[in-house]
């Protein structure tokens, strides 16, 4: 029986140390920088051209921002998901190191993850596929896409831990999985849970920073167009409030990412370790 409970437990230490969360904060914060910058030239334009020319024929200049916004936003996704699979690696390795009693930097657990990437890279995209490809079959798409999670849960694990290919580490995370069936789902299911209620704190401070917006809205929605000003007036003066709750919000959500993935770690190890 895999402990769960040691292995939470210790995720759960490991993931308090600032510097492991911090590259997957320093990864978020160009989304937060990106939609906030978005925010402020769209509350501008409005304010100079009046909502009636943006719901109407848009001005070019417009126009040019929101395509700028959007081909800024895919580059930022691409190289996002990029590094953030580089990082992952890099704090399996750096996970497995300490759930086994070694106190490395990120620094020096990067030199395992040399040589793996292509093949982080490969198994990811292959999971993906398989599972977006039985995601769309109607009425059990959902549960099909659960299962391919399942199944795979610990290849990347496996890729950077015991240093497998591509379709040695799928073999080896389907292995896993037969026969743990049901301690990979609880596990899956615990951890998803803890995730779900740490991404609700998450959102809390944008909830909060946004809320005299929403304030504004609802005690002005009868006022019909003369609510505009108001509200324009309302989102120019939180933006600093709301960016500020942005990067507290992008902090703990590389928290959670820590976690999860340490904690797959771990669990990855003593699975591998009572066969």
């Amino acid at each position: 029986m895999v402990p769960f409970g040691k292995i939470l437990a210790r995720a759960w230490h490991y993931s308090l140390n600032w510097k492991r969360v911090a590259p997957f904060f320093l990864l978020l914060v160009p989304f937060v920088v990106l939609f906030a910058a978005f925010i402020d030239s769209a509350v501008s334009l409005l304010g100079k051209y009046g909502l009636a020319s943006a719901a109407g024929m848009p001005p070019l200049e417009f126009m040019a921002g929101l395509s700028l916004f959007f081909l800024l936003l895919i580059a930022v996704t691409a190289f996002v998901f990029l590094a953030d699979l580089y990082v992952r690696g890099v704090l399996i390795e750096n996970a497995r190191s300490w759930y086994l009693g070694k106190r490395v930097s990120f620094r020096r657990s990067r030199p395992a993850v040399k040589g793996r990437y292509l093949s982080l890279l490969a198994a990811v995209i292959i999971v993906k596929l398989i599972s977006s490809g039985l995601g769309i079959i109607p009425a059990v798409g959902v549960i099909l896409s659960i299962i391919v999670t399942l199944v795979f849960l610990v290849v990347l694990q496996s890729i950077v831990v015991s240093r497998k290919g591509v379709f040695d580490s799928l073999r080896d995370s389907y292995d896993i999985f037969m026969r743990r069936k049901l301690e990979t789902f609880a596990f899956w299911l615990v951890t998803s849970l803890i995730s779900m209620a740490f991404f609700v704190i998450a959102i809390t401070p944008l909830i909060i920073a946004a809320w005299p917006v929403f304030a504004t809205y609802l005690s002005s929605v009868s006022l019909g167009a003369s609510a505009v000003p108001l509200m324009l007036t309302s989102i120019k003066s939180s933006l600093p409030q709301i960016f500020a709750a942005g990067l507290v919000s992008a902090f703990i959500l590389g928290f959670i990412q820590v976690f999860r993935e340490s904690a797959t770690t771990f669990f990855y190890l003593e699975a591998k370790k009572r066969k």
